[in-house]
């Protein structure tokens, strides 16, 4: 087992934090262990922010200090990154609800511990929503999903969370206040820092309030299902691209991604969905049949309910694994896997092969319009030394491909030895030099990031 620092340790620093922004908002547990099984992050110091000040004071106070800090927002992304030691987990829970909200220029405001559950039900009201299927939408907060940048199954049309960031509100790790971006659609006003801070993993800051674009809720929305051989549906995507259809999602499925969906095959699924007004989403559903039987594929599916293809929608996000649900279970591993679009189906069929070679058990979503794929291994604790094989063999053959395999959840214990970022160095220079100017002493979230960032 792992320890870190205990609170005891830190008595006289925990008097002047509790003096600065209440002691109700400071809780201590000495000596908590790090277990090698865990999905979740530990801290003997656990900060509960109200207020936006208090991260203020609570960042003038760790970098007097050089404390280090994790923040926190749903915790469904514990199990992502380098293993590291905190002395203090900031949950971001209470820093939560909506600012302002304008549905006719299709922006809302939010502060960063917004559930993103509040915030879609608040857009509905006006028919309005995020198109990013986030996972796990009760408890993942809007902060953590821009943090990490996730996006869902729609991608291929609407894009990741990057995309939606207008301004945000930003504490320095020493307790400056940034605001970057502008509340406004039309912004070429200098430079574009809010990119800065997504899928910068709290690295740099924290982000306390985001400005997003907002979108209409499709009029319809429609999709068909494909299940065939690998060879079918290769010829399938092809057909795809080269036609003049726009796609919602378009993801090469199998194991238990299926299963929501109605298919028991052992064969793989590639969903099509459209978003759109009813004329256009029934033409597209026709044209997207016909190409299924230009590739001979005889099993079909295809639904027009606009709430059966949401369902499905969320569905899918939801089977990616929820690192506080995962305690006590078998060992699960989930990996993002970035390739050409072309090359998805390859990969599917090299990473089906190193896990059968195991007898591990796979799922499989693969993005044909984004390149972007998830693979979850799951199997008994007792093959660990497999997991760490068969990880390093399929980011041997994603670089092979020249791609990338990044480990986005997994224990402890294959953190601290499998390569989480991948195989190969990364040009991370330019990173690393903006992570020393705005925090030299490395206090945000040490070392989880790329390089040791």
């Amino acid at each position: 087992m792992q320890y870190i620092r205990g609170a005891l340790d830190l008595e006289a620093e925990l008097m002047e934090l509790r003096q600065a922004i209440g002691a109700e908002k400071v809780s201590t547990i000495d000596q908590r262990p790090w277990r090698e099984d865990s999905y979740t992050l530990h801290a003997p110091i656990r900060v509960t922010p109200t207020l936006e000040d208090d991260i203020v004071r609570l960042m003038l106070w760790a970098s007097k200090h050089r404390l280090t800090i994790t923040p926190q927002g749903g915790g469904t992304k514990d199990a992502m990154g380098e293993p590291h030691t905190p002395d203090v987990l900031l949950s971001m829970q209470h820093i939560s609800g909506i600012v302002d909200y304008s549905p006719r220029d299709l922006t809302i405001t939010v502060k960063a511990g917004t559930s993103i559950e509040q915030l879609q039900a608040c857009l509905a009201e006006h028919g309005q929503y995020i198109p990013l299927d986030m996972p796990h939408a009760a408890s993942s907060t809007i902060g953590g999903v821009f943090s990490a940048n996730i996006s869902g199954p729609r991608r291929a049309m609407y894009g990741s969370a990057r995309d939606y960031l207008m301004a945000a509100r930003v504490i320095y790790p020493d307790g400056r206040l940034l605001r970057v971006g502008a509340k406004v659609v039309k912004n070429v006003a200098g430079y574009d820092m809010n990119k800065l801070f997504i899928g910068a993993m709290g690295t740099l800051g924290v982000l306390t309030e985001l400005t997003i674009r907002t979108r209409p809720i499709p009029i319809s929305s429609g999709m068909v299902l494909a299940t065939a051989s690998i060879d079918q549906l290769k010829q399938l995507q092809k057909l795809l691209i080269d036609s003049q259809l726009e796609p919602s999602i378009c993801e090469w499925l199998y194991g238990s991604f299926e299963q929501p969906i109605g298919i028991t095959s052992q064969q793989p699924t590639v969903a099509i969905g459209f978003d759109d007004v009813s004329s256009a989403v029934q033409y597209q559903l026709e044209e997207a049949q016909r190409l299924c039987r230009a590739c001979g594929i005889a099993e079909q599916r295809t639904s027009s309910d606009k709430t059966q293809v949401q369902t499905l929608y969320t569905v899918l996000g939801q089977l990616l694994p929820n690192a506080q649900q995962l305690e006590g279970r078998s060992l699960i591993v989930e990996m993002k896997l970035l390739s050409s679009i072309m090359d998805v189906s390859k990969v599917f069929e090299a990473v089906q092969s190193l896990a059968a070679a195991r007898e591990i058990a796979l799922q499989f979503a693969g993005g044909l319009y984004t390149g972007v794929s998830r693979v979850i291994f799951e199997a008994s604790w007792e093959q660990q030394t497999e997991w760490i094989e068969l990880i390093s063999d399929v980011q041997r053959y994603m670089e092979s491909i020249q791609g990338y395999g990044i480990v986005e959840c997994a224990p402890l214990s294959i953190r601290q030895k499998a390569a989480v970022w991948g195989q190969s160095g990364h040009n991370d220079e330019l990173m690393k030099d903006i992570k020393r100017t705005i925090d030299p002493h490395h206090l945000l979230n040490a070392g989880r990031f790329i390089g040791g960032m």
